[in-house]
C-alpha cells in the first residue's frame, strides 16, 4: 500500500535531495531508508554530538573517521554535503548488499554485525558482561549501556535481532498512510459479500440454512 512520509522527514528530504540520491544510488537503496536512519540517529540535527562523541547525521565515531580519511572536525561543523559524501566511505563495503531498511541501521550501529553475518541472537551488549563485544575493544556492558533503547524485548541484552527489530518498528512509525488511501481502501471493503470465490458457496449455505429453519419452524408449528 502506498504511503507517505511524515512532514519533517520529507522537508528535509527536499532540502538535500540531490546529496541524499547520490548516496542512495551509490548504496542502491530507497532514499527513505537513508532520511529514517538519519531521524533516529540525530533527529536531522547534523551538529549534535552524542556522549561517546559520535557526531553528525549518522553518528560517526571520530575514531571510525579517522581510519577512513574524514575530516571529523568539518564533520562536526554540520555541513550536511560533506557528511552525505563522506558516507560514501563508511558504507562503501555494503554498496548494492544491503536488504533491508533494518539492516542498512545495523550496519551504520555495529558494522561488524552486518560483515560478519552475524545471527539474529548475536549478543552485541549485555547488561553486567565485561567480556569484550565481538570484533570490538569495547565491553557488552559499555555498548548496552549507551544504547539501552535498542534492546527491544528488555531483557538486558542487545542483539542483531534486537536492533533490527526496533528500527523496523520505527521505521513503520515513520511513515503514515495518507487520509485519501484511508478512505479509499475503507470503501473497498465489503462486509456483505463475500469474496468471489466463495460467492456460489455462500449463497448455497445461506439457502440451505434457510430452508433448515423452514423445516424447524413447520415441525413446531405442527406439534402444537
Amino acid at each position: 500500500m502506498q504511503k507517505q512520509v511524515k512532514d519533517e522527514i520529507l522537508s528535509f528530504y527536499q532540502t538535500y535531495k540531490n546529496g541524499i540520491d547520490d548516496l542512495a544510488n551509490y548504496l542502491q537503496v530507497p532514499p527513505i531508508w537513508l532520511v529514517c536512519i538519519f531521524f533516529q540517529e540525530s533527529g536531522l540535527n547534523p551538529k549534535i554530538v552524542n556522549g561517546i562523541g559520535a557526531s553528525g547525521l549518522n553518528q560517526l565515531l571520530a575514531s571510525t573517521a579517522e581510519g577512513l580519511g574524514i575530516d571529523i572536525v568539518r564533520y562536526r561543523t554540520g555541513d550536511v554535503a560533506y557528511q552525505l559524501a563522506s558516507m560514501k566511505k563508511f558504507f562503501k563495503p555494503i554498496a548494492g548488499k544491503i536488504k533491508s531498511a533494518g539492516d542498512l541501521y545495523l550496519y551504520n550501529f555495529y558494522p561488524a554485525a552486518i560483515l560478519k553475518n552475524y545471527g539474529n541472537d548475536e549478543v552485541i551488549g549485555e547488561k553486567g558482561n565485561y567480556d569484550k563485544a565481538p570484533n570490538s575493544n569495547l565491553t557488552k556492558h559499555y555498548i548496552y549501556s549507551k544504547n539501552v533503547g535498542l534492546d527491544y524485548n528488555a531483557d538486558r541484552k542487545l542483539t542483531r535481532g534486537d536492533v533490527v527489530s526496533l528500527f523496523t518498528d520505527k521505521f513503520n512509525e515513520l511513515l503514515v498512510e495518507p487520509k485519501e488511501k484511508q478512505i479509499e481502501r475503507i470503501a473497498k471493503v465489503d462486509v456483505v459479500t463475500p469474496p468471489h470465490q466463495y460467492r456460489y458457496g455462500y449463497y448455497i449455505a445461506i439457502a440451505g440454512a434457510t430452508l433448515l429453519i423452514t423445516y424447524f419452524v413447520y415441525k413446531k408449528i405442527k406439534n402444537v
